[in-house]
């Protein structure tokens, strides 16, 4: 469970955090991420940021996700580490300079996150093979929990230093179409339309 106040101290600690990584009003962030808590953390986050958010379909094959990201002009992602090796198979292609990974079980109860765990440590054989190691040394890859640092479990208010609001007819959010009849194309949606 996650109250309002919480959600809404994450919200600010995460927009915090992309000020720090350098994100600037008008930049690009991806979301490819399922229905999980980091989701509407990192949308709203973003979006306090000064950020346009780019939701991103979670099961895009390499190809679709590389499109998407060169068209937006993506520079952060926000996605989940087991969906991480779709992303690092074109990265190198795209402007993606940062990338922020979330856990499915980050936000689980303790006895349920590790029982997700240990499940998944059993699938991980039947996954596309990421090199974590490498992953972990890498100065441009953040986990989504250490950027957010102590605001899980507070309570109560905090106040943070966060860019201007944006302005109604300000971009918010660029969601792609479906791509049926074609490759996906961005949609512009403004915080007015929001």
């Amino acid at each position: 469970r996650i109250s309002f106040v919480q959600l809404n101290a994450l919200v600010d600690r995460f927009a915090q955090a992309l000020v720090r990584l350098g994100v600037r009003r008008g930049d690009r962030v991806a979301l490819v991420l399922p229905n999980v808590p980091q989701f509407p953390i990192a949308f709203y986050g973003a979006l306090k940021a000064g950020a346009v958010v780019v939701p991103t379909n979670p099961i895009y094959t390499p190809p679709e996700l590389r499109h998407q990201l060169i068209d937006a002009g993506v520079r952060v992602v926000v996605t989940l580490d087991m969906l991480y090796a779709n992303l690092a198979a074109v990265r190198a292609e795209t402007p993606v300079e940062q990338v922020i990974l979330g856990g499915v079980a980050d936000y689980f109860p303790s006895f349920l996150a590790m029982a997700y765990r240990v499940r998944q440590a059993r699938e991980s054989r039947h996954q596309a093979h990421v090199d974590w190691r490498a992953v972990r040394a890498d100065p441009t890859i953040h986990r989504f929990k250490d950027l957010l640092g102590a605001a899980h479990g507070r309570r109560g208010f905090e106040v943070f230093a966060l860019p201007a609001p944006a302005a109604p007819d300000d971009l918010a959010v660029l969601q792609y179409t479906g791509g049926t009849t074609g490759v996906a194309k961005g949609a512009t949606l403004l915080h007015r339309n929001i």
